[in-house]
């Protein structure tokens, strides 16, 4: 019987059931950080289907995709910022887009979706393994239909993999997760995993430029994700963002990786990790041109896992949040320049520390990870999501149901928890239930924070769709999942004070699938972070 530990699962559980009531009170009548969970009907045509895959829209909705009864193909469908499905988008409001044949009729499929900065959408599959079309990418406009589809063999992305690793020749090439990236201009970014079988590379990321044709573009060099760019750590996983609507000499792509010390059997950060196994963190900047710059950071003795919880400020900055792998009950938060040196005007140190409470009754552990930004007038607002959960490891094959917990926090530079936000800066709790092997089996897309300002998650139990938003701080005027320009600038963007400027993007750019640290004990009543 396979197991797989808590700090693996899913950002976005699968559930059964949540105890929060249905309906949307308006902003006047609820206080911040008050949860309101809707269950979602889907379109008449997916009725019954599981869903494989969650993203946000530019415009504020929502993008599910829904596996088929047979075939290799998904139903693509869209839900409004108001909470309906658009009727307009496709056929009887489904798309169908393509999806990756698995080897033989057996293996793994996932499936990621994005939305460009033209409100276009763009998903891939991509199989668990086979030598014929392992990645199956499309796109399409508004109205839903696709534009361009491609499938992508496992020759083209082999040779992809060699480009970028020239100083590995291994006997043979296995590919692994794709995922997409909004991009600046026309075509987004994907990555892939690429492992030299029984040798060297191992897990190592690679990042690839595709035209609007989806034929991947040449001018623009494969980009090796883990490889060392100057760095001697052992273990160079990666997590990656994109800044679609920064300047042209910004920075496209941020990649954080751990100086991490100790590697596994399968070339990734030995897990459970210690304080003193990461030295610090390798900073990335690709330019739209492919072009890669690297900044090493010291880890200031109290390192954390930064990977899966990078975002950018409004004015483009890159904001780290982890638990402390020294000490669990609190978080460490950093915020990066735009050229990835540490911003010690907000620090003094470059990183500061945030206390944060127990688990809830019944749980065993607490994970964090950043779901958006949230912006006002003065202030930048970090989301933070706080998932629990009552065992601490899974049986793929259980049935048992089990309870989770989703809470959120909001802190800011200058306030650490933000008092005026549920209580002491941390909302209310969300529950619900889930089998036990649902944790093994879905993959979401999960959350983020709404054009409005209100963070938000979107789950399921596979077949039923289930939304939680819970109300925005008072002043928020506007929130994404980050980048340069979105959700309204502010002072603490060094400009003058806003109105904000509420923003239709909320990227979904993430490949933060898993989290590997684990947080809190009880919210503090003092919530000033500590330097």
């Amino acid at each position: 019987m396979r197991r797989i530990s808590s700090l693996f699962i899913s950002l976005a559980l699968a559930v059964g059931a949540t105890t929060i009531a249905t309906g949307n009170a308006s902003a006047a009548a609820v206080a911040a950080g008050t949860p309101t969970t809707t269950t979602a009907t889907g379109p008449a045509a997916v009725a019954g289907l599981s869903i494989a895959g969650v993203t946000s829209a530019r415009d504020g909705g929502m993008y599910y995709a829904y596996q088929n009864a047979s075939g290799d193909n998904y139903s693509l469908v869209k839900q409004k910022a108001d909470k309906t499905f658009d009727a307009t988008f496709g056929t009887a409001e489904v798309v169908t887009i393509p999806g990756a044949p698995l080897p033989s009729g057996f293996g793994s499929r996932r499936v990621s979706i994005v939305s460009d900065l033209n409100n276009k959408w763009w998903t891939v599959s991509s199989a668990s393994g086979g030598t014929g079309n392992i990645v199956a990418v499309a796109t399409g406009g508004a109205t839903g239909q696709p534009t361009a589809q491609a499938n992508f063999t496992f020759a083209t992305l082999t040779a992809a993999c060699a480009a970028a690793l020239p100083a590995y020749s291994p006997s043979s090439w296995l590919i692994g997760t794709a995922n997409l990236f909004a991009k600046r201009t026309s075509g987004v970014w994907m990555t892939f995993f690429c492992s030299g079988m029984a040798s060297a590379p191992l897990n190592s990321t690679v990042l690839v430029a595709l035209k609007n044709d989806l034929s991947i573009d040449t001018s623009i060099p494969s980009v090796a994700l883990n490889e060392a760019q100057g760095s001697s750590a052992q273990c160079l996983t990666a997590g990656v963002v994109s800044d679609p609507t920064g300047t042209a000499t910004s920075p496209e792509i941020w990649v954080v990786r751990l100086e991490h010390t100790k590697r596994d059997q399968i070339g990734l950060c030995s897990f459970p990790s210690a304080a003193s196994d990461v030295a610090g963190y390798d900073i990335l900047r690709i330019s739209s041109t492919g072009a890669v710059s690297r900044t090493a950071i010291a880890s200031a003795g109290d390192a954390f896992d930064a990977r899966f919880s990078l975002r950018l400020d409004a004015g483009g900055r890159p904001i780290l949040v982890g638990a402390s792998l020294a000490d669990s009950s609190k978080i460490i938060l950093a915020r990066l320049k735009t050229d990835g040196t540490l911003d010690t005007s907000v620090f003094a140190s470059g990183f500061t520390s945030l206390p944060i409470g127990a688990a809830p009754a019944g749980a065993v552990s607490v994970n964090a990870t950043i779901m958006g930004i949230i912006t006002s007038a003065e202030n930048v607002y970090i989301s933070v999501l706080l998932t629990d959960q009552e065992k601490s490891s899974f049986s793929c094959s259980g049935t048992t149901a089990l309870a989770f917990g989703y809470r959120t926090a909001v802190i800011s530079y200058a306030n650490g928890y933000t008092s005026t936000y549920g209580t002491n800066g941390v909302s209310a709790r969300v529950t619900y239930s889930a089998p036990e092997k649902t944790i093994c089996t879905f993959l979401s897309g999960g959350s983020s924070v709404a054009n409005t300002g209100n963070p938000r998650i979107a789950y399921t139990n596979g077949t039923s769709l289930f939304y939680t938003e819970w109300q925005r701080p008072s002043d928020a005027t506007g929130g994404s999942e980050g980048g340069t320009g979105t959700g309204g600038y502010t002072k603490d963007t060094g400009g003058a004070p806003s109105s904000g400027e509420s923003s239709g993007a909320t990227t979904a750019t993430r490949t933060d699938k898993k989290i590997y640290t684990k947080l809190p004990k009880a919210v503090q009543a003092d919530t000033a972070l500590k330097v």
